[in-house]
């Protein structure tokens, strides 16, 4: 089982290294793409029409500040994450499918619910515990304080705030029953969304925009990013293989924390930009 984790992470990891050498051919093929939708026409016939309406798309969609495309293209992907979870949400209530999915999954994980396996995750797991995620956001946020970045400090607090928010309410409103016991480890409260993994997206997903943002060095940008992705992957992993949560529970808490990150940095460059 060890192995075909580390055969895994070889491979997300030779994925994503091919992803970010091809970026700004993956960039190029979808602006190209864009243009052959005529999108372009349609924004100079409506800046001729509506010339305020125009200059703000245009300022939308400029890829040359922050505010611009990146600040789009983040809206748009939260828009979708907002719209996911609430599809999620509502199969789960309404939709028994995915509840015997669950349980199969569950069920069908017990092979690899090896001792030292567990071990291993249930080591991991603690990188989604509250005592971890609030010693690392007090940290990131007592450096952002020093550093005198105070429109990064406003997002992280929105993302972390928001996240928890949301996981408490969801928890104890749909108010799902954890698994049936398959390992030595137990949770009391509600089992859907995963409040690990909605944490650790939060706080880990933030942290690595906030390295990134500050890198000056291309590669460097890319080491954080990977690093933040796979510990997030393993947290989220390590909820199912002890046996705490299904399937949906996790994609759920993803989804969650992915959303706030998402809102925390379209308000941090939002502010950022104000504030010069």
């Amino acid at each position: 089982m060890l192995f075909g984790l580390v055969t895994a992470v070889v491979m997300a990891r030779g994925v994503a290294e091919w992803c970010w050498r091809r970026r700004q051919a993956i960039a190029a093929v979808l602006r190209r793409a864009m243009h052959g939708l005529g999108l372009h026409r349609l924004g100079t016939a409506i800046a001729r029409r509506w010339p305020r309406l125009g200059r703000w798309l245009q300022a939308r969609f400029d890829r040359r500040h922050a505010l611009g495309l990146p600040l789009t293209a983040l809206v748009v992907l939260a828009v979708h994450l907002l719209g996911l979870g609430g599809q999620l949400v509502e199969e789960l209530l309404e939709d028994r499918d995915l509840q015997q999915l669950d349980e199969r999954l569950h069920q069908g994980l017990d092979r690899m619910r090896e001792a030292r396996f567990v071990a291993l995750f249930a080591w991991l797991t603690t990188f989604g515990d509250p005592q971890t995620l609030i010693a690392c956001g007090l940290v990131t946020a007592a450096a952002l304080l020093a550093t005198q970045r105070s429109a990064m400090l406003f997002g992280l607090l929105l993302t972390v705030g928001g996240s928890q928010l949301a996981t408490l309410l969801g928890k104890y409103i749909i108010d799902r029953p954890r698994p049936a016991l398959s390992t030595a480890y137990e949770a009391i409260t509600p089992s859907f969304p995963s409040g690990h993994t909605t944490g650790a997206v939060a706080v880990y997903g933030f942290i690595a925009y906030v390295l990134a943002r500050i890198a000056q060095n291309p590669r460097l940008r890319f080491e954080v990013m990977f690093a933040a992705g796979l510990l997030m992957g393993l947290v989220a992993l390590s909820r199912i293989v002890i046996g705490v949560h299904y399937v949906s529970d996790v994609a759920a808490g993803m989804v969650n924390g992915a959303f706030w990150v998402l809102a925390g940095v379209a308000v941090s460059e939002w502010l950022a930009r104000e504030r010069r």
